[in-house]
């Protein structure tokens, strides 16, 4: 994740979901594609990870914002208490980044869902 950070797509497409999943599977071609909801939830479920009820959030969270009618509109990876892995928009021009909760909150809101890898 390290070589991705504040670097620029070569194209337009990859979006917060393909960077969530990049983060959270370490396979390179995920950045760099463009990733519905569906596969997203699917791709969750076979890297076990589950709603957790609670808001503590920590390092290899995954966080999910959704709008009124459940959609998923953004998601982010946490990989310290303080820092994320995050895409904001889809374009070339849109760069993967550290950032903080408060900047998440800001753009998102502060109602999100945390998504928590699960022990096997």
């Amino acid at each position: 994740m390290k070589k991705t950070v504040n670097r620029f797509p070569a194209t337009s497409g990859p979006n917060c979901l393909s960077a969530t999943l990049y983060a959270i599977t370490a396979i390179e071609w995920h950045k760099n594609e463009w990733l519905h909801e569906e596969p997203f939830q699917t791709a969750l479920a076979i890297n076990h990870y589950k709603e957790h009820l609670h808001n503590e959030i920590k390092p290899t969270d995954v966080l999910i914002w959704r709008n009124e009618e459940g959609a998923i509109i953004h998601a982010s990876y946490c990989v310290s208490h303080q820092l994320f892995f995050n895409k904001n928009g889809q374009t070339l021009f849109h760069p993967w980044k550290l950032v903080s909760l408060s900047s998440l909150e800001k753009l998102w809101g502060q109602h999100y869902v945390v998504y928590r890898k699960e022990n096997l």
